[in-house]
């Protein structure tokens, strides 16, 4: 069965170095391939990846003849920052998504080709299966829970491990801002961004209780990297979003940040929301809501939302229990509505480490040094995992 004469079941795609891929997707009772989610622009199917041995998540993308260069533009600085970042071409990073490449129609190979001469021959695969007006993102397959429901199907009096969570989503922040690359032969790092860090894209891996940031369809590179051109979007998310994005809100507030200072906006950006995801995460409630503070839920409510703070001069106003407030002094820097006086992932990590070093109490988890834990600490048996999630099955 196919999709207007081309998207077969079963398809065969090659890449320039000669590594033939074959994918096999599913349907279900009613004739319909096997949907396993929807992203902001694509719906997300499961499939056999035959080589690999194994399933994994595959993202359609389907666009008009006449959005076609615009597209492929954008996902290509995708495609460049994955190879690098999390993918089976390099290594996979173990708090990030695996990248597996993308299946592309051979008309589409010139405006998809990267500026990286590897990452062209290694990541591309074609196909003549499927329509020019479409591609295949191949992502691995996560077999669990996202965090925002972890978060909110655990009852509220009882902690989720956000402590062993914590630390693997600032490592894998400290991954995307110094990330190996390799150009011209030559080893060095690049810092890149995400753009949509909140707990919805967060996933717990079932079998490993390991984090996976995933949505990785909005990273890129935030300065021009031969030739890429550089991140064109900003953080996507209202209520994970701070009052950096530009246009800028406040320039007679903020001084006007120079063509230079983009790169720190939005590494910024990203420290941002991760200061309020791990927000949630210990407070088990959202740091900025939707039905209280931005009002209208739309880009008006949140820039009124902003710009109140700022002209009264207030921060973020986050509440900490008493047990929790040795968390609230690292939190509340890395939301401050100055870009400029957040830390950066690495120090954010080490003051996050250094917490953990000295706490001890309820809940607490005994984590490696490898780990980020600091010293060893007694473990304590866990009883705050739910018996049963509402969407517990999802796959991303």
């Amino acid at each position: 069965m196919s999709v207007s004469g081309l998207d077969p079941d079963r398809i065969t795609a090659r890449n320039s170095a000669g590594i033939e891929i074959r994918l096999r997707f599913a349907r279900n009772e009613i004739g319909e391939r096997n949907k396993r989610g929807e992203g902001a622009n694509a719906p997300v199917f499961r499939a056999r990846h035959e080589q690999l041995e194994k399933d994994i998540v595959v993202k359609s993308f389907s666009f008009s003849a006449s959005e076609t260069q615009r597209i492929i533009k954008k996902s290509v600085k995708s495609v460049e920052s994955l190879y690098f970042l999390s993918s089976v071409f390099t290594r996979p990073d173990p708090n990030i998504m695996c990248f597996y490449g993308v299946v592309i129609h051979p008309s589409n190979s010139e405006a998809f080709s990267s500026k990286i001469e590897e990452v062209n021959r290694n990541a591309l695969f074609l196909t003549e299966a499927i329509s020019p007006t479409m591609f295949y993102m191949l992502y691995e397959l996560i077999d669990g829970s996202d965090l925002h429901d972890i978060i909110y199907d655990t009852p509220r009096d009882i902690d989720i491990d956000f402590r062993k969570y914590g630390v693997e989503l600032l490592k894998a922040l400290n991954k995307l801002q110094k990330a190996p690359i390799i150009l011209a032969g030559k080893t060095g790092t690049v810092a890149m961004v995400h753009l949509d860090i909140k707990p919805s894209n967060i996933m717990i891996e079932r079998a490993t209780d390991t984090l996976k940031l995933i949505d990785l369809n909005t990273v890129c590179i935030p300065w021009p990297v031969k030739g890429n051109g550089g991140c064109d979007r900003n953080s996507m998310t209202l209520e994970y979003t701070g009052p950096e994005a530009t246009p800028p809100l406040f320039p007679e507030i903020f001084p006007p940040p120079l063509p230079t200072d983009k790169r720190t906006i939005l590494m910024a950006s990203d420290i941002f929301a991760v200061g309020l995801t791990l927000y949630e995460m210990i407070m088990k409630k959202t740091g900025i809501s939707i039905t209280r503070d931005i009002i209208p839920y739309n880009e008006y409510g949140w820039r009124d939302f902003f710009r109140n703070k700022v002209i009264s001069g207030e921060e973020l106003e986050l509440d900490f229990t008493p047990d929790k407030e040795k968390w609230a002094s690292l939190i509340q820097d890395m939301v401050k509505l100055n870009y400029r006086q957040r830390p950066t992932a690495k120090q954010a990590l080490d003051r996050f480490n250094e917490i953990l070093a000295w706490e001890e109490g309820p809940g607490s988890v005994a984590l490696p040094v490898n780990q980020g834990g600091g010293k060893k600490r007694r473990k304590t048996v866990r009883k705050n995992r739910p018996t049963k999630s509402r969407r517990r099955n999802r796959i991303r």
